[in-house]
């Protein structure tokens, strides 16, 4: 019985293992201490001896094998604690800081805790799940009171965030390109005025009906610290949809998914099981080390005369082993032995869903905006180094949570209580000519809630 090795830990985390040439190499994320040796137990053991003989008293855990991209929810936590430094360096505004890594462990939880089980059956669900937690990494956002991963179609992610994400980003620290921002939803009955004015952008909205009707632009504003005025855009939404085309996985997965139905309609191929229509979809399969065994179960049942038949064709029954012991029956299907790297997937029309429409519109167009708006300053945000830009309050325990509720506070004055997912739409008070005086001037106050909803 071979003894699991356990992993070193350095700097309050497991040493990330790796095997180079000849050599397996324990290394530490964070302060770039390593040992090595021909197994992983001898680097682990070379570790150890330069610890005086013992493991820091830090957890201790075992040896696992994280995976590039993890399977399911049960292999997060794995990933994310070997992945840890290059996850902490990609929070640029947060670098090497203990809060982070308590954001990116609430982020994980959050979504190995919500996020539904059919992301993980598809490289693609697998791989948007990932790319939305790195993106609220980015934003130093903590989910889900800054913003949650939402589902669409099949298994595509993606991170929505929430206005106190961009307002984290943005407004929080001494050096805050931002003394406030907004981003808000422009419907076809508002009655609006969005114009410039002696170099400030005003977005004034005179009156907003019951009936708003559909969603036209979103309009992004904020007062700027640096140059002492309101910058601002309005983004009409096909501007943004073209911009969602190329930049959102979800919404670029919907596209190339419906131009393959409207072609397979067209064809005549579109198919149905139990009442739901589907058209099959061909993409390159996953690596399967256990194909082999597949096929020579086939042939065997095939030989036998032992094959079955659904509405997918023909297909034995393989008994798999289990990790804790027994089997688990698998259906390997004669297009798949006959198709090696191919795989057949279906694509239920009534999973097909459009991101940019229906309930999870607005959130989606306004990501799009604020992110289109406000990348120079997120760009030039992060180039800083975040450490110099914290008061000391805010240092004082070194406390995400301390950190996120001043922000989130600070976020919901400008937001109604009651709207959680869409902030109240924020009318602007008393700015006119927007005068300023050479002295330091007083930032025009961000608009107020109350009056309009924001829906």
């Amino acid at each position: 019985m071979t003894t699991a090795t356990k992993t070193p830990m350095c700097c309050g985390q497991a040493a990330k293992g790796e095997k180079k040439s000849d050599v397996f190499v324990f290394r530490c994320q964070k302060c770039g201490k390593s040992a090595q040796g021909k197994t992983p137990a001898e680097a682990a053991a070379a570790w150890e001896s330069t610890q005086g003989g013992r493991q820091p008293q830090a957890a201790q855990t075992p040896d696992v094998i994280v995976p590039a991209i993890p399977q399911g929810p049960q292999q997060l936590q794995a990933w994310a604690s070997a992945h840890m430094g290059e996850l902490v360096k990609a929070s640029a505004a947060f670098i090497e800081k203990p809060a982070t890594e308590r954001m990116i462990a609430k982020n994980i939880n959050y979504a190995a805790r919500t996020l539904p089980a059919k992301v993980w059956e598809s490289e693609e669900g697998r791989n948007s799940a990932i790319e939305a937690l790195k993106e609220s990494f980015y934003y130093g956002a903590t989910m889900p009171d800054m913003g949650s991963l939402i589902t669409f179609g099949a298994a595509d992610v993606e991170f929505v965030p929430a206005i106190e994400a961009f307002d984290f980003a943005l407004t929080t620290g001494k050096n805050a390109p931002f003394e406030w921002i907004a981003i808000e939803p422009v419907h076809k009955n508002d009655k609006r005025q969005v114009f410039r004015k002696d170099g400030n952008f005003h977005a004034d909205f005179e009156y907003i009906p019951n009936d708003r009707g559909p969603v036209e632009a979103i309009v992004v504003y904020g007062y700027e610290q640096k140059r002492k005025r309101i910058v601002g855009e309005l983004y009409e939404k096909a501007r943004l949809l073209e911009k969602a085309e190329a930049h959102s996985s979800s919404y670029r997965y919907y596209l190339q998914d419906m131009a393959l139905v409207n072609y397979a309609r067209s064809e005549g191929t579109i198919k149905a099981e139990n009442g739901r229509e589907y058209a099959e979809k061909t993409t390159q399969k996953e690596d399967n080390k256990y194909f082999q065994q597949d096929v020579d179960a086939f042939r065997e049942s095939e030989k036998a005369g032992t094959l079955k038949s659904d509405s997918q064709g023909e297909y034995c029954v393989r008994e798999v082993p289990k990790k804790g012991g027994g089997t688990w029956p698998k259906k390997v299907y004669r297009k798949e032995v006959d198709n090696p790297g191919v795989e057949i997937k279906r694509l239920y029309l009534d999973e097909m869903h459009n991101p940019y429409e229906g309930g999870d519109q607005v959130e989606m167009l306004r990501k799009a905006a604020g992110k289109t708006f406000f990348r120079p300053w997120m760009k030039q945000r992060n180039s800083m180094e975040m450490a110099g830009e914290w008061t000391e309050e805010e240092l004082a325990d070194d406390s995400t949570d301390t950190v996120i509720d001043q922000a989130i506070g600070r976020a919901k004055e400008q937001v109604r209580p009651d709207s959680a997912r869409e902030p109240a739409l924020k009318q602007q008070e008393g700015i006119k000519d927007a005068e300023f005086e050479v002295e330091e001037p007083e930032a025009p106050q961000p608009p107020s809630p109350g009056k309009f909803d924001g829906r």
